[in-house]
């Protein structure tokens, strides 16, 4: 090869690299401009809504597990890590009571509206009696709830509840003051309290929510022939409400999660 010929070539390949590098500085600045601005308005739509975002990250896979807690048992799933994330951080545990229709050891949820960064726990039920949306609070429900919050201590700890697990929920929530959000779908107080325990327990929640962090949503159907009761709707304009329209009581359990359940599921 001629001494020109060699030259030539030189500056071709020279002029390739240039072209090359500037495709991918230009490139590069298109990606994060555009990653950027996904972003921005990801952080805005958390703010307005709590609604799940689509995203093409792949989504976790859960364990699912039957646990004992003494003679008791409970629902458990866990997320796995992803092979391809190197820091999975688990931060959020949440409880979910199940309702009356829920009784037994059939799974309450469908683990694939999770988010991949929550634990979470329901305790396994039954109903007894003829009118079992009337079962009170069973007495062993609250000390595992305590032993879970000792077990797992550096979680921020949400709770679930639906029908008579939201009923269960309201009059756990005015014992335990550990839960960070509360939110309860079809709730009812408990036809064991007296018109005065209901004003005490709603008044001491409402209380609490102005000197904390702490809340407490309710969400139910329009539709919903069970309705919350006048002695509750006198309290609810004072929680977090959500009202789902042309929606009837089964119906408003899946509403609430998948309008809600993305701030269970973060800290």
């Amino acid at each position: 090869m001629c001494e020109c010929e060699c030259v030539m070539v030189v500056y071709l390949k020279l002029w390739c690299v240039m072209v090359v590098n500037l495709s991918i500085v230009f490139l590069g600045s298109n990606s994060r401009n555009s990653l950027c601005s996904v972003s921005q308005k990801m952080n805005i739509s958390r703010e307005v809504s709590c609604q799940r975002l689509p995203t093409m990250s792949p989504r976790p896979q859960w364990v699912h597990s039957i646990c004992a807690y003494g003679p008791y048992h409970y629902h458990k799933w866990r997320p796995i890590p992803l092979p391809d994330v190197a820091a999975h951080v688990v931060d959020t545990a949440v409880i979910y009571l199940p309702s009356t229709a829920e009784a037994g050891p059939a799974q309450p949820l469908d683990s694939s509206t999770f988010e991949g960064s929550e634990i979470v726990f329901s305790p396994i039920v039954s109903n007894t009696g003829k009118h079992p949306w009337k079962n009170d609070v069973p007495k062993w429900i609250e000390p595992w709830m305590e032993c879970l919050m000792e077990t797992y201590p550096g979680l921020s700890w949400n709770l679930m509840g639906f029908s008579r697990g939201a009923a269960w929920g309201l009059d756990i929530r005015s014992r335990i003051k550990a839960f960070g959000l509360v939110l309860l779908v079809g709730p009812y107080f408990l036809p064991r309290r007296s018109d005065e325990e209901k004003k005490e327990i709603a008044k001491g929640i409402v209380e609490e929510q102005k000197s904390s962090r702490n809340a407490l949503m309710c969400a139910y159907g329009d539709a919903d022939p069970w309705k919350p009761d006048a002695s509750l709707m006198e309290f609810m304009d004072q929680f977090r409400t959500a009202r789902f329209l042309d929606c009837g009581h089964d119906d408003s359990k899946q509403r609430a999660i998948d309008t809600f359940w993305g701030c269970l599921a973060q800290v």
